[in-house]
């Protein structure tokens, strides 16, 4: 019976030995440009879905990018070309982070892995015309719908000043901005020569917790209408103490000069589940900024833009992507 238990503890230990010695400490997630890993004395040319280990070192090119996602599920973003030890990214993506955070990272790791396909040949366009289904955050009241409105478009906010936007449209010099209360009358009105405008809620007299309409009009052409929701009570708290949370565990990246792409396209998804529209775009805006060259940020930013009905944005990246 002993030699029974003994040749089942050398097998249970055979076997975790195994399994160490086959798992992957990091799994490349996306990868652009000139990246390597050493292999015996000879560098070779790094791609999507290779496994990293401890021990192992890689060189980032100029002008290179590479995102690892590590076993834990933490991600690891590199951009900053030279050599680097997986040893030391194993440090520093051991650090435990909560489930809010885990949450939207697997999210964009998820979307970043899916733009591959969504990236290739001739797929790009097509899944533009029909991803997302041109879902509204909101409610939205339409109308003659000449203007296109831009940001926010329904929306969530925390802010007390927010940033409005719209298309500017060809022999258009002025147009008024509004905003309506819940039984439909205008309680802020403003001419202007542009095609954005700053407006502060308070002084707007935009109360908390319930939808007001903003829309732009010039003469008989008008915009669609769209829901501003000011968040108050519970819903404040509970926002506030995760957006802090994530901020927090998402911390400072000393690798990238700037700042990270990956961590921006995680609060992007986190602004975009809570419905804050503009806040989103901006994080999604601040990625692409950052990593200029990966198509992959591009891609799921211009899938975003067709799920809130910008739809010419999105077409707009596409372009820029595919040069067609």
């Amino acid at each position: 019976m002993k030699t029974i238990q003994k040749l089942a503890v050398m097998i249970l230990a055979l076997l975790l030995s195994y399994s160490v010695a086959f798992s992957s400490d990091f799994t490349v997630n996306t990868k652009k440009g000139d990246v390597q890993i050493k292999k015996g004395s000879a560098w070779v040319s790094l791609a999507k879905g290779d496994e990293l280990n401890k021990g192992d070192q890689i060189k980032i090119g100029k002008k290179s990018y590479l995102s690892l996602v590590y076993s834990n599920g933490n991600p690891i973003e590199l951009k900053k070309s030279g050599n680097y030890s997986v040893s030391k990214l194993i440090a520093k993506a051991n650090r435990k982070k909560s489930n809010v955070t885990r949450k939207f990272t697997k999210f964009i790791l998820d979307e970043l892995g899916g733009s591959e396909d969504l990236l290739s040949a001739g797929n790009l366009k097509d899944n533009m015309a029909t991803l997302g289904a041109v879902e509204r955050a909101m409610d939205n009241k339409f109308s003659k719908n000449n203007i296109d409105a831009r940001l926010p478009r329904s929306s969530y906010t925390t802010s007390k000043v927010m940033e409005f936007s719209w298309y500017p449209e060809k022999n258009i010099s002025e147009y008024t901005f509004f905003i309506k209360n819940p039984d439909d009358e205008i309680i802020y009105s403003t001419k202007i020569k542009g095609s954005s405008i700053s407006v502060n809620l308070d002084d707007a007299k935009i109360a908390k917790g319930e939808c007001f309409y903003w829309g732009i009009s010039s003469g008989k052409k008008a915009s669609e209408e769209f829901c501003i929701y000011r968040l108050e009570g519970k819903d404040l708290e509970a926002f506030n103490t995760d957006l802090s949370l994530i901020k927090q565990e998402l911390g400072s990246d000393e690798e990238n000069e700037g700042g990270s792409s990956i961590n921006n396209l995680i609060l992007a998804s986190f602004y975009a589940e809570n419905k804050m529209v503009d806040k989103a775009c901006s994080s999604y805006a601040k990625a692409i900024e950052l990593s200029p060259d990966v198509e992959n940020f591009k891609a799921i930013y211009a899938k975003y833009l067709v799920s809130i009905g910008l739809n010419k944005e999105a077409e707009y990246i596409v372009t820029d992507i595919t040069g067609i």
